[in-house]
């Protein structure tokens, strides 16, 4: 059977015999621009068939009077309408014309219809069309617009630059913003521009929103942006397109969103919503608004009214009896529950939307809800469940033929088999992964890839299999100008290079991650990738033995300068508390290390203040931690012990190791004889039940025999000895604090390096030189270490 609209372009033609050439010209050129014009504005309020039905009575009229390059126009608005009402299913009848005007025009010579029908059909290959495609896409629409500027057709020639952008704008969807994102802009500067000289302001609002679009992939500042969106929505309702506005409204609300400002982008959403309930047309943009809506009212932590919303959505959708909004609703409702940690629920709308697409029989709509699902499973740490679901969607995606979400739903797989700790079924998966990215051409997917699989590598300690992996996965978005996934790179770097104990290249690359996500003005990202700075600069004091004092001074202030950067930060991330606390403990510890005991132990404090307030035990034992150390760094020993032993009960209380260890080694230093002194003493001062004490070593003590290596006179003579390198006085009283002797902060720093290099293996926590010992408490203090470390079994000489 033949379609209607085929019935009407057929009809179209026919017209076109029956007017008579040698009157009413005129007239008839009236008509025809008026029916052009119509259609045209019929198309941006969203009016298809009547668009569909206006540009075919163009085409006729204009074809009777023998107007090839109105018949172009008029043919275009045909085929976008055609275009339009496939929506997701391939669209034949636009092919079936373009193809056949394509060629018709090719025969005849002209140029113009060619280039014209060149430009549709780039416009029908640029979505839902495959990479290739829209790669094709892309040379049809710069072969067109070559020739209309060629031939001084500035109106095709603007039609061309937006199509060029929106080619972009799909490619930055899909994940390689770098390059298109700054294509978008440049073809969208110059359609803004031809657009303002012929006073085209549908055009023009066409040029702004993609101007917008293009800013905000690339990266540039989000004002610049908005101010660009909110020219557009201003076109859109001074002509009175109520759908384009929304659309519009949506389009900025969603980047809010997207840029972490979704407070900001809260009224756009209500308004968006508003438009599209309003004219009770495109559910899919009701259910888009609603997302966002929804979405902004998380980002400021108003879960009654996301609830609110969300619930009456759903009510409303099922009510309509409209299945797939529905399904949106259940959905979005799931979304809100995750968020409030009612996971139950949020499993329960998950799969019941699951089980109305498949009622449906919608394919794409169930390799969604199953993701959906996914996630669920995955916060419920239920990741046996998640792995299925995510099989499942892989599967859809392949009777599909959907290349790019096969290769995403692998992704996926291989981060949740990182999760389950599964780290070689994680690189087989990113294997697959990266093959299929390759295939589609996503460059950017095959990056992030690659980072996953980086990171089972680490976990497996295959440092320089990760790193290569790291590497390459850098290359690519430098490659494609992906400032923000080169960022994510350096920072994995910074993680490898650290657990190989590299300091020197971790701070380089802490360095450039930091330096890179301050450009793309993210804050939150920025502060952490500065607490990454600091304490890189402090591993490589540590690391390096033969620092002199101007290098040690230099790192000392780059990782004071660098905390202090990420304190400021963190303290305007409103929703991030337990970040900020965080921050202010290596604030504090790289305070007490430089002499500044007072500001480092209002840092600790702060921190302590901080977590209590959000209930977070570990950050508690962290704080305490922090405290201690400083304490200990200015003299105050028994207070030092006091907070360490409060960490130490509470680590253990909530089985938390690093906290444990850190408190167990800071009593170690302050009380002496080892972890079985440090144990006791926390043991006879504390309630709480106690750490397992050291392993005994009864048998090993019987053959080892006494302790031989140097008593503490002998150790005297040889820490004096180092002292004396770094001071300028002609002796050192054994008994005196050794900063009397001139021994600053920066030169402490010194002191304890060389003091790690002259007794290897021997504890040398921070808190040892910042306490102001004397030479004979340094001596006591690597005599202990040693002689327990005998009586352990486990002799360090």
């Amino acid at each position: 059977s033949v379609s209607l609209e085929t019935q009407l372009f057929q009809a179209a033609q026919s017209v076109s015999q029956s007017f008579p050439f040698d009157w009413g010209l005129g007239s008839m050129a009236s008509e025809a621009e008026q029916q052009l014009a119509s259609a045209v504005d019929l198309q941006y309020r969203c009016k298809t068939d009547e668009a569909l039905q206006a540009a075919a009575a163009a085409l006729a009229l204009f074809r009777a009077q023998g107007d090839s390059r109105k018949c172009s126009e008029a043919l275009r608005v045909v085929i976008a309408s055609h275009l339009r009402k496939a929506d997701c299913d391939k669209p034949t009848e636009a092919l079936r014309i373009v193809e056949e005007e394509l060629k018709a025009a090719r025969d005849a010579g002209d140029r113009l219809a060619e280039a014209s029908m060149l430009l549709s059909l780039a416009e029908i290959n640029t979505d839902k069309r495959g990479t290739k495609k829209r790669e094709e896409s892309l040379a049809m629409g710069l072969e067109a617009l070559a020739i209309f500027r060629e031939m001084g057709e500035q109106k095709l020639e603007v039609a061309a630059l937006q199509h060029l952008s929106n080619v972009h704008i799909k490619f930055c969807d899909k994940g390689c913003a770098g390059k298109s994102g700054k294509e978008v802009t440049s073809y969208a500067l110059q359609a803004l521009t031809l657009s303002r000289s012929l006073q085209d302001r549908v055009s023009e609002a066409s040029a702004l929103h993609n101007l917008a679009i293009g800013r905000w992939y690339s990266e540039s500042p989000f004002k610049d942006g908005l101010k660009a969106a909110k020219e557009a929505l201003q076109i859109f309702r001074d002509l009175g397109y109520r759908q384009t506005q929304g659309a519009q409204l949506y389009s900025i609300a969603d980047w809010h969103q997207r840029k972490g400002l979704g407070k900001q982008g809260l009224q756009y959403a209500k308004e968006a919503l508003e438009v599209f309930q309003a004219d009770g047309e495109g559910k899919g943009w009701e259910c888009a608004a609603l997302g966002a809506l929804v979405a902004a009212y998380i980002d400021q932590d108003d879960k009654e009214s996301a609830l609110t919303v969300a619930k009456e959505a759903l009510e409303k959708f099922r009510a309509s009896g409209d299945k797939l909004s529905e399904a949106h609703g259940l959905d979005l409702l799931a979304s809100v529950y995750l968020y409030q940690d009612d996971n139950e629920e949020a499993l329960k709308m998950a799969e019941e939307s699951l089980a109305l697409v498949r009622e449906m029989g919608d394919k794409r709509a169930e390799s969604y809800a199953l993701k959906s699902v996914s996630q669920v499973q995955m916060k419920t740490e239920s990741h046996e469940d998640a792995l299925k679901s995510v099989q499942a969607a892989l599967a859809i995606a392949g009777e599909l033929g959907d290349t790019r979400e096969q290769a995403k739903a692998l992704d996926e797989l291989c981060r949740l088999n990182l999760l389950s700790r599964n780290f070689k079924e994680a690189i087989d998966f990113a294997e697959e992964a990266q093959a299929v990215f390759q295939k589609s051409g996503d460059f950017c997917g095959e990056g992030v890839t690659l980072l996953n699989k980086s990171s089972a590598h680490m976990a497996l300690g295959e440092l320089n299999l990760a790193l290569q992996v790291a590497e390459d996965a850098l290359a690519m978005f430098q490659q494609e100008e992906d400032r923000r996934n080169q960022a994510s790179a350096h920072h994995f770097l910074y993680e490898i290079h650290t657990a190989a104990q590299n300091s020197e290249a971790a701070l380089r690359c802490a360095i450039n991650a930091r330096n890179l996500f301050q450009k793309l003005g993210s804050k939150r990202e920025e502060a952490a990738m500065l607490l990454r700075v600091a304490s890189a600069h402090i591993a490589v004091i540590n690391g390096n033995k033969n620092l002199g004092r101007r290098e040690t001074k230099k790192g000392c202030d780059g990782a004071l300068k660098a905390a202090k950067e990420a304190v400021a930060l963190a303290k305007k991330q409103e929703k991030e508390k337990l970040f900020l606390a965080n921050a202010y403990c290596l604030l504090g510890q790289i305070q007490g290390m430089v002499g500044k005991t007072k500001e480092g132990l209002k840092c600790g404090n702060e921190a302590l203040r901080i977590c209590e307030e959000e209930g977070d035990r570990k950050g508690q034992a962290a704080s305490l931690i922090t405290i201690g150390e400083v304490s200990s760094m200015s003299g105050k020993k028994e207070e030092a012990k006091k907070f360490a032993t409060r960490a130490l009960e509470l680590a253990q209380k909530i089985k938390d190791a690093p906290s444990e260890r850190a408190a167990l080694q800071l009593l170690e230093h302050l009380q002496g004889g080892g972890k079985q002194q440090a144990q006791s003493y926390a043991e006879e001062v504390g309630p709480g039940a106690s750490a397992p004490a050291a392993d005994s070593a009864a048998a090993g003590n019987a053959e080892l025999g006494p302790y031989k290596g140097p008593d503490v006179d002998a150790l005297i003579v040889k820490v004096e000895e180092l002292a004396m390198g770094l001071v300028s006085v002609e002796e050192l009283h054994q008994d005196s604090p050794l900063m009397d002797a001139g021994l600053d902060s920066l030169s402490m720093v010194q002191f304890r390096n060389t003091l790690q290099q002259q007794f290897p293996g021997v504890p040398m926590p921070a808190s040892l030189v910042f306490d102001n010992p004397s030479v004979r408490a340094v001596s006591m203090n690597i005599y202990e270490e040693l002689k327990a470390a005998h009586d352990a079994g486990k002799p360090l000489i």
